[in-house]
């Protein structure tokens, strides 16, 4: 009676191991299911970061690739998304950098259209209707330690705020002579 070798080689057990470890998931794919969904749920802030980690160091070494596929459908889902979502999107922005910045709060779009009746639908400084075109402009800039609450707001047409810029608002007051 001959003997059977097993494994003669490394390969041959790497590959004998990988088959049964699909044969293993193949009839255990609830049960897998389940606990990752457990780990997920118990370690979702260590993941986070985790996920984070990667994303900052392949973006600070230039091989960060979201999406390398379909980079046109992509980009244009992207730009009819905000289009049909502006204010939304201008939220997150905003939320985003002040994030970034290390401050805190954030406003709704309901907060948006609550200022809009608040300030009759008129520009914060020059009084013109911003019905049409709005922006939202932070009364004290972030980059002048504002935050980005409901409070810190203020819609205007998109000349005054892109006037207005990252100024003071009294400076800015002044400037347009609402104050003297």
């Amino acid at each position: 009676m001959a003997v059977k070798k097993l494994h003669a080689t490394a390969a041959d057990r790497k590959e004998a191991n990988r088959l049964a470890c699909i044969k293993y998931r193949e009839r255990h794919k609830e049960k897998i299911k389940k606990a990752q969904k457990k780990y997920r749920e118990e370690n979702k802030e260590k993941l986070r970061v985790n996920a984070l980690a990667i994303y900052y160091n392949k973006k600070a070494a230039g091989t960060w690739n979201p999406k390398p596929r379909n980079k046109e459908k992509n980009r244009l889902t992207a730009r009819l998304y905000v289009r049909a979502h502006a204010e939304k999107y201008k939220a997150h922005c905003h939320k985003r950098r002040a994030l970034l910045k290390g401050e805190n709060g954030s406003y709704t779009k309901s907060d948006v259209h609550e200022l809009l009746k608040l300030q009759n639908y008129k520009c914060a400084y020059c009084k013109t209707s911003i019905r049409k075109t709005r922006h939202i402009d932070h009364i004290i800039p972030l980059s002048k330690g504002g935050n980005n609450s409901r409070k810190n707001i203020q819609l205007t047409c998109p000349d005054c705020n892109r006037r207005k810029s990252a100024k003071d608002p009294s400076d800015y007051a002044r400037q347009c002579g609402l104050l003297i």
